[in-house]
């Protein structure tokens, strides 16, 4: 087997913006070093993984057009984003009832969105393997959609925007999506962020899993992160925290402990097998207030695209040099 790039995509509702513009610049490399205007960026990578919002990148990067050629490029991710994004985020009503009973925002809308972006597309048919994350409540188990099964063996071959939704559905946001198997077991699905607000980790290991014959020194990984404030919390601050004052940090702290032990060991893996120029993780800390997951007005989205165009200057010659490698690999 020769090599295999790895490209994973973390959650971040509408932060998925910086993550498009991310995208927007890799795509522009590999262009810039493949010498092809046409190229795009599934062409260069064996296998994706995506969470929440990197899902609905994913699934656009990795749909086929008529041609079998990738229906969207990485600027159709980031125009997703820019101009619909008050389809995704469609609010159920307009009084705060959500707050004790359903959720923010009701998910008809960004599911015809779906429907007009990836149509009846099936998992079986992405351009190449992916693995989308979601969560079963019911089960209590991650659950990982992989398109490589799907293709070999027909298992949970979904419709892509199905999968979507389920791996969108952050709790107190959305809601979970339901789904039936053999018409007896349940399974309530939620965002894959309750488990794998950066997937990359379990996308290696999915990669390692289907493909016995991978070497590790043949893996690439493009890891899109995010833009994060990690806020500090001092020993006074936390002793006077109560139940209702503990869900904050509490929450900052499990996310950001999640995604920071991802990479930390990802790093650790790779400096191991003595490749630790494949592995490049792409994320900026911050001590600017950062737009909430789902604020949609201008000028907390023109806020996000600058922190966007900030991740791209201090990470462009990162990005250009891990595109000039997977092209000649």
């Amino acid at each position: 087997m020769g090599k295999y790039r790895i490209l994973t995509i973390d959650g971040g509702g509408m932060r998925g913006i910086i993550s498009a513009i991310i995208l927007v610049e890799l795509e522009r490399q590999l262009k810039r070093f493949s010498g092809n205007s046409n190229a795009r960026i599934s062409d260069y990578f064996e296998m994706f993984g995506c969470t929440s919002a990197g899902s609905i990148i994913g699934a656009l990067l990795l749909c086929p057009d008529e041609r079998k050629r990738p229906k969207y490029s990485a600027k159709d991710t980031y125009d997703l984003f820019f101009t619909k994004r008050k389809e995704v985020f469609k609010r159920r009503n307009r009084m705060p009832l959500h707050i004790v009973q359903g959720t923010k925002y009701e998910n008809e809308a960004f599911s015809r969105l779906l429907y007009e972006y990836l149509g009846d597309l099936r998992l079986s048919q992405m351009l190449c393997p992916c693995v989308m994350t979601s969560y079963d409540t019911w089960g209590r188990k991650p659950v990982l959609f992989n398109s490589k099964e799907a293709m070999q063996y027909g298992t949970d071959d979904y419709y892509v925007r199905n999968i979507v939704l389920a791996s969108t559905a952050a709790p107190t946001y959305f809601p979970p999506v339901h789904e039936e198997v053999d018409g007896r077991m349940e399974e309530c699905l939620i965002d894959g962020g309750a488990v794998a607000n950066n997937p990359a980790l379990y996308t290696l290991l999915e990669a390692i899993r289907v493909s016995k014959q991978l070497k590790y020194e043949d893996i690439y990984l493009f890891s899109v992160g995010n833009i994060c404030n990690r806020n500090r919390y001092s020993y006074s601050d936390i002793k006077k925290c109560g139940l209702l004052g503990w869900s904050k940090p509490f929450l900052d702290i499990f996310v950001d402990s999640s995604i920071e032990n991802t990479d930390y060991q990802l790093k650790a893996m790779f400096k191991a097998w003595g490749i630790k120029d494949q592995y490049l993780r792409i994320e900026m800390e911050t001590e600017d207030d950062i737009p909430e997951l789902d604020r949609i007005d201008k000028k907390s989205v023109e806020r996000m695209i600058v922190f966007g165009d900030e991740m791209v200057r201090r990470q462009r010659r990162e990005i250009a040099d891990f595109a000039r490698m997977i092209v000649k690999s």
